[in-house]
């Protein structure tokens, strides 16, 4: 910058000598050139002010598929001969309903999570008779409580210590009155867990016959599109247009190869299928997103660094004219399993209503207290020990 003062001072015009004539238009002229020559001279180095390093967050990588095959509803009794069993129960308001395990092990999303987050609007376990007909359908339950009852009770009395080192109680010890607390943690669950569901039927059909069980979600996606200018000439957006490229024309080349053969009056009929195997062109995907994914020069920051200062190799800008997000959700459905029924005749509590009623129970007498403490999730015993961490 010094320098660049310096060159600016020394082309400004001195006072004209004797005998020759000065304008002060041309020298008004000189002084704007030189400024515009001292500020191009300036540029590099503000430039190089600009560039910063930035320190980049570490990448969340989404699930590269999402197999809702996976998302599996199960019984939770079996046969003495080890076949899977849905047993049909009755509460004493006379409502049939079955019991499930679901799990979703593998399915590359996280169906509780989803939930909580507000990724799954709207989900349900649906059931189906052998006719198609649905006769039982309930949300996804994840709400599983566990509440911890702490009995406190505080007794003083006061105690001389002589010089012999012994202690002489000065009067009777009085009983404190006994408090209870309680806390309330609400149920975890990982990808390995067996959910309980409780499934209310609207019909019961015959003992023997089969019934189909499946989970229907709403999954909201959103999807970063990139924006493209007018001279890029069908390469944009990239993320779809060079990602697909390949298979693209290949199938643009099988569909016309069908055309021209109809054309010539061969034989039919002619089916579209794809010239590679469906392998060979996700590998093919996943190449061209490595090339998407390759550091871009076109950027403002000069070095992209991991929290602990090394160089951050994710950086890229894939979209250099920007981007937007747009709404997209999806409507899925799960693998329909089957299963043979069978009927309990005598009438049960629903889980909630034993959970109550042995809650009042117990919670009448200090016995009862004791027992809860002792096991303070018993209310779960007829689910066959669910699985789960508590927060």
């Amino acid at each position: 910058m010094t320098t660049s003062s310096s060159s600016v001072a020394s082309n400004i015009p001195k006072k004209p000598e004797t005998g020759k004539v000065w304008s002060a238009g041309s020298g008004a002229r000189r002084l704007r050139t030189a400024m515009t020559v001292a500020a191009l001279l300036a540029m590099p180095m503000i430039s190089s002010l600009c560039n910063t390093a930035v320190t980049m967050a570490p990448v969340q990588k989404p699930n590269p598929l999402i197999n809702l095959n996976r998302v599996v509803l199960e019984p939770m009794e079996k046969k003495a001969t080890g076949e899977p069993e849905v047993v049909v129960r009755k509460t004493r308001e006379g409502q049939n309903y079955i019991l499930l395990n679901l799990s979703f092990q593998g399915a590359g999303l996280h169906i509780v999570d989803a939930i909580r987050t507000g990724r799954i609007l709207e989900h349900k376990i649906v059931v189906r008779d052998s006719r198609g007909r649905v006769i039982g359908s309930s949300p996804i339950n994840f709400q599983a409580v566990k509440v911890t009852r702490t009995r406190i009770q505080k007794d003083e009395q006061d105690i001389l210590v002589t010089d012999e080192n012994t202690s002489v109680p000065l009067e009777d010890a009085t009983e404190g009155r006994e408090t209870v607390r309680r806390s309330y943690s609400l149920r975890t669950f990982s990808e390995d867990d067996r959910i309980p569901q409780s499934i209310v039927l609207t019909s019961v059909p015959e003992p023997g016959q089969h019934i189909s069980v499946y989970v229907e979600i709403s999954l909201v996606d959103p999807v970063l599109q990139e924006l493209c200018s007018s001279v890029e000439a069908g390469a944009c957006p990239r993320a779809q247009k060079m990602v697909f490229r390949e298979v693209e024309t290949d199938n643009r080349d099988v569909i016309q190869e069908i055309i021209d053969r109809y054309k010539n009056y061969e034989r039919g009929p002619f089916r579209f299928e794809l010239k590679k195997t469906p392998d060979y062109y996700r590998q093919a995907i996943k190449d061209e997103i490595g090339e998407l994914n390759k550091r871009d020069t076109h950027d403002r920051y000069t070095d992209a660094l991991t929290p602990g200062g090394n160089k951050f190799q994710e950086y890229s800008n894939v979209a250099r004219t920007g981007s937007r997000v747009f709404y997209r959700e999806w409507r899925l459905l799960g693998e329909p399993r089957y299963f043979k029924i069978s009927l309990k005749k005598e009438v049960e509590d629903s889980l909630e209503e034993e959970k109550k009623e042995k809650q009042q129970e117990e919670e009448q007498t200090l016995e009862g207290r004791d027992d809860l403490l002792k096991t303070p999730e018993g209310s779960y015993e007829d689910i066959k020990d669910p699985e789960g961490s508590y927060e």
